[in-house]
């Protein structure tokens, strides 16, 4: 998925925030605080193990992903699908970021591939 195609993902959850919506085995949702914005965001857990985590832009900064990814996300790829390390491809500075903070390690000299065992 894109970053529009998930943007559009979660638009369409947000207009209608009476619509249930459910985590997948594949896509986990951040949820957002209120009724009113009930999605702010997802990681697509990709079968390369690779991962795709996106947050609606008035909520980067806030240690918001990070937290997801601490909480919800890593404890979940370990337990529920049993991965001993996860690698991830980095493509923004943000990612770079988001990784390093949750303790990534640089898996190949370029630094586009991090892993967390």
């Amino acid at each position: 998925m894109t970053n529009e195609t998930i943007f559009n993902i979660i638009t369409n959850i947000n207009k209608n925030p009476e619509q249930e919506f459910q985590d997948q085995e594949n896509i986990l949702y951040v949820r957002g605080s209120t009724t009113d914005v009930p999605c702010i965001g997802l990681v697509q857990i990709l079968p390369d193990y690779d991962l795709h985590a996106y947050i609606l832009s008035e909520y980067r900064g806030k240690g918001i992903m990070k937290d997801f990814m601490r909480n919800v996300v890593i404890p979940y790829m370990k337990s529920v699908l049993e991965r001993s390390e996860i690698i991830v491809s980095i493509c923004s500075d943000e990612g770079l970021a988001l990784v390093k903070a949750l303790g990534f390690e640089p898996k190949d000299d370029y630094g586009t591939k991090w892993v967390l065992r």
